[in-house]
């Protein structure tokens, strides 16, 4: 089983510890092996792979640019983002030069293309530009990959009607 992510990055209003025990919880439904896939962002991508290396699944690491550390802005983002790339057990390196808006949508379109499901913590709301979590629902969506909505706002958690048969 393969479960890719995408989510937000840090913002006021949302309770970080909710965020990660509902990870956690979601991904306690898996009951074998399992590979999680995100590219380390700021915010909820480190909370998921930690939830993932905390339960035992192998964290595979997306990364979608070679200058892709100059993009955290926070020394303790970058430093939770280095070592949890040295927990992935594997790094998949895009080598993306565009946009980076461009490179970040690719990155999760690669994601939606190489899972069985997709987790997302997000509000629901449209992107606030090209490649949010939003875009990157509408394209899961699109190919008909199970989603599991996690909102940080709203606190609920509602799936596709797939995901939780892909469990059992």
């Amino acid at each position: 089983m393969r479960v890719g992510f995408s989510g937000h990055q840090w913002r006021t209003g949302i309770d970080w510890n909710w965020v990660k025990s509902a990870i956690g919880e979601s991904l306690s439904t898996i009951p074998d092996e399992f590979d999680g896939l995100c590219s380390l962002a700021t915010g909820a991508d480190q909370l998921f792979a930690r939830c993932v290396t905390e339960r035992g699944g192998r964290l595979i690491a997306i990364l979608p640019r070679d200058d892709y550390e100059s993009f955290f802005d926070d020394p303790a983002d970058l430093s939770s983002y280095r070592e949890l790339l040295q927990a992935a057990v594997e790094q998949i390196e895009l080598h993306d030069s565009g946009k980076p808006e461009e490179s970040f949508f690719r990155a999760g379109a690669y994601i939606t293309e190489h899972v069985d499901a997709l987790m997302v913590v997000w509000d629901g709301k449209p992107a606030q530009g090209f490649g949010g979590t939003a875009d990157i629902v509408r394209l899961a969506e699109q190919r008909r990959c199970p989603v599991l909505h996690i909102n940080p706002v709203s606190r609920k958690i509602r799936g596709s009607k797939k995901w939780p048969s892909l469990f059992s």
